[in-house]
């Protein structure tokens, strides 16, 4: 009788390395193969603006390839820094609750992983990774549909998706 496999594939969310490395550890000792993407979310892989901009464009071909990822790339932007607050204070209650910090004050917290934060916010690509994907995706989708009358959905991104845009 063939051996069952079990495979667990984790939304990254907010674990730090040392709870990732933990979790690998435990899969390992029972056999398990585990993944755990290296972006918060799914969805943040489909936050791709020339896969969404040529949806757009299929469906609403006034306007050309480029204008339309200019106007997703400004609207992810704008979105993005709705949405900066909320992630820092969600990663915060991740790292509090961190066994090196429980005994911490929140101040000491933010003031040893702020710096981080920032410069990771800084980085386009870092700060799509940890932004919460699902979130962004859905408030981008509504805000096309405000403004170029064109909602999507993941799987209609993903069907659009070119192999060089999946990283």
């Amino acid at each position: 009788m063939p051996k069952l496999k079990a495979y667990f594939i984790y939304d990254r969310d907010y674990f730090t390395e040392t709870t990732i490395r933990n979790r690998e550890e435990e899969a390992e000792k029972h056999h398990v193969y585990l993944h755990i993407w290296k972006r918060k979310e799914l969805e943040n892989y489909l936050i791709v603006p020339s896969a969404i901009a040529r949806f757009i464009h299929n469906n609403r071909s006034d306007l050309s390839c480029l204008e339309i990822e200019s106007i997703v790339e400004r609207e992810i932007d704008k979105i993005c820094d709705e949405m900066k607050q909320d992630t820092w204070d969600c990663i915060l209650d991740v790292l509090m609750k961190e066994r090196d910090n429980l005994h911490k004050e929140i101040s000491s917290i933010r003031k040893k992983y702020q710096p981080k934060f920032d410069e990771e916010w800084n980085d386009k690509t870092k700060k799509l990774s940890i932004v919460g994907g699902k979130q962004l995706f859905n408030t981008l989708s509504d805000k096309m549909k405000l403004s170029l009358n064109v909602s999507f959905s993941d799987k209609q991104i993903a069907s659009e998706l070119a192999i060089n845009e999946i990283s």
